[in-house]
């Protein structure tokens, strides 16, 4: 595990990011009218609703908009890094999971799939993180924000998520959560080879979308 002092930093970091998710998110309720339920809508009404279709390009414009500024303290102790997701990769993904038997064919709740429109990064510069260490930390120092810590290890990418979520009752379910990339040192060219081989396939759906219209 990590010293008090990181321990600390790290806490703050965290406190921080979802202040900023917390905050712009209250902005895209307040601006945005048509107030989707992303928990009960599923990626087939979304890509067969002109209103959804309409909503992520909203939240993204937002996004661009609104991100551009996002900085947080304690670039000595890792590298920040955030994107927006573009509406291209977004149909891609979902394009994906409506060919996925796990997900009945795209018959999956928006917010459980389109968790990453906006996403951040922290690559650690003097430290190496398990994932039972920081679910185990969040436990016990953030458990007044609402978020899920998820071990997104698989096919040689090794890395913690942690998935910001709205925590007002009436429209918790009408945001988009945001995800936050934790990877260790020794773990980043791996995953930069990881995510390359996603824009591939991801540039390979573009040119057959393209051939097809």
């Amino acid at each position: 595990m990590w010293d008090t002092q990181f321990g600390d930093k790290f806490e703050a970091v965290i406190r921080d990011l979802y202040d900023s998710y917390m905050r712009l998110s209250k902005e895209w309720i307040e601006s945005n009218d048509l107030k989707i339920n992303l928990k009960k809508t599923t990626l087939l009404d979304y890509s067969n609703g002109p209103d959804c279709y309409k909503d992520i390009k909203k939240y993204l414009s937002f996004l661009n908009e609104k991100t551009l500024d996002l900085y947080i303290e304690g670039h000595y102790v890792f590298e920040f890094k955030t994107r927006v997701k573009n509406i291209n990769a977004v149909e891609q993904k979902i394009d994906g999971y409506k060919n996925r038997e796990d997900t009945s064919n795209g018959r999956v709740s928006v917010i459980k799939c389109l968790n990453d429109l906006f996403g951040m990064r922290i690559v650690w510069k003097q430290i190496s993180l398990e994932h039972k260490d920081v679910d185990n930390f969040m436990k016990e120092r953030l458990s007044d924000i609402q978020y899920k810590c998820i071990n997104s290890s698989k096919n040689g990418y090794k890395a913690t998520h942690i998935y910001f979520r709205y925590n007002d009752p009436v429209y918790k379910n009408k945001v988009y959560p945001w995800e936050l990339q934790l990877w260790n040192p020794e773990d980043a060219d791996n995953n930069k080879k990881s995510h390359a081989k996603y824009k591939q396939g991801y540039t390979k759906w573009e040119k057959e979308v393209k051939e097809a219209d």
